[in-house]
């Protein structure tokens, strides 16, 4: 479902109305006088000037989740523009926390808990305002729970064997941690998978290189509860960083939008659903058939010589390389460690995937496509032991 939502406001849009109350100018950084109150601060080069409001020392102490906000004056045409971007998770303004994943009837609860935190920062927003404001970034998650013994991290370093560097819009990939978190990613949108839990312990310690940040308001939260052991949780997410690439991944999944689509729009599973199995699939696709032999080096190359009795030397050298370069790194590594150009990299993959050679599914991998098919979902409470009391484990302070 929805998890990280960016929401811009046009503050002089009588359509989106909105205020920021004067008496909390000071708790701005730099403060809003001389931004909205004369004398006014000169915009420069730049022609723009910006302010931000984080949750305060306070807030994260108490672990509360309040949402980020920036205020942005700038030139435009005619005069100058205010703007307001509102950065915020949707599970955990409702629930304190993003393990718990929302429904579609949430949007109304989650709509009136943003307006009401916003306001206890100084602004004032109604709920039915947010509704119909318009997305400029926007994250689709979903938490596949393993508790049959299966681990993330060789399902992570499954999806970092795909080829799928080689897509137009995936140009980076961010790899770290040894195995817990994989990212494609570009300037516009992103695909990462994570180990929800290391990224949860490491944030005990700091947030700096998390891809998720504002862990506060749930780093008790396994500690509360005694969860079924064994309780895994891999956690995936589409992330589109602009209005532009929101619209082009929805068209890709067949589903016909406003030009600018509202949160209210947006806020679907089956949207959700679409997208995931999408980048799934890409996955899948482009994952070099080498990738999914279980051999060892031994046996594949004992085998890849009898079930392809017509390929070449090359052919069968380049696949037992690819095979043993791939036990320890992904694709991306290899191609940039023998230096191959688009081309060269092209009939490397072509000239390997031509080969037949035994594979099996990875099961960790195949149950992400189970439970993205069922979509149900996740709720701690389903995972307390049964000799807990089985209450609502959310943790949430108000503010």
């Amino acid at each position: 479902m929805i998890d990280t939502v960016v929401l811009s406001i046009d503050l002089l849009d009588p359509a989106t109305p909105a205020y920021i109350y004067e008496n909390m100018y000071d708790q701005w950084t730099p403060n809003l006088n001389g931004i909205m109150t004369a004398p006014y601060i000169e915009f420069g080069r730049k022609k723009y000037i910006t302010a931000q409001l984080s949750p305060s020392d306070q807030d994260i102490k108490e672990k509360r989740y309040m949402p980020r906000v920036t205020l942005t004056k700038g030139v435009r045409e005619g005069g100058f523009g205010l703007y307001l971007r509102i950065e915020f998770s949707a599970s955990k303004i409702l629930f304190g926390n993003n393990f718990d994943e929302l429904e579609d009837g949430d949007l109304d609860a989650v709509c009136e808990r943003l307006s009401y935190k916003l306001h206890c920062m100084g602004i004032a927003i109604d709920k039915e305002v947010l509704k119909v404001c318009h997305p400029k970034d926007l994250h689709y998650g979903k938490n596949i729970v393993y508790t049959d013994g299966t681990t993330p991290a060789p399902v992570i370093r499954y999806i970092n064997k795909s080829n799928i560097t080689t897509r137009k819009n995936t140009d980076e990939r961010g790899y770290k941690n040894g195995g817990e978190a994989c990212h494609f990613y570009n300037n516009v949108s992103g695909f990462c998978v994570y180990d929800k839990r290391k990224e949860l312990q490491n944030a005990k310690r700091t947030e700096k290189g998390n891809l998720e940040k504002d862990n506060a308001c749930q780093l008790s939260l396994l500690n509360t509860f005694h969860l079924l052991e064994p309780f895994q949780v891999l956690r995936i997410e589409a992330r589109n960083t602009t209005k532009k690439s929101i619209r082009e991944v929805l068209r890709k999944v067949g589903v016909v939008m406003p030009e600018t689509p509202t949160l209210a729009d947006l806020f679907k599973k089956e949207l959700a659903r679409k997208v995931l199995m999408y980048e799934m699939q890409v996955i899948e696709d482009n994952m070099p058939i080498v990738a999914k032999n279980r051999e060892n080096l031994a046996d594949f190359m004992a085998n890849i010589t009898a079930m392809n009795p017509k390929s070449t030397f090359a052919q069968r050298i380049k696949a037992v390389a690819m095979k043993a370069v791939l036990y320890e790194t992904g694709t991306r590594d290899f191609r940039k460690q023998i230096g191959a150009t688009n081309s060269q990299w092209s009939r490397f993959i072509a000239d390997v995937n031509s080969l037949n050679c035994k594979t099996r599914g990875l099961k960790g991998f195949e149950e992400i496509g189970t439970q993205l098919y069922d979509f149900k979902s996740v709720k701690l409470k389903d995972y307390v032991r049964k000799d807990e009391k089985a209450v609502d484990i959310v943790i949430t302070v108000d503010v």
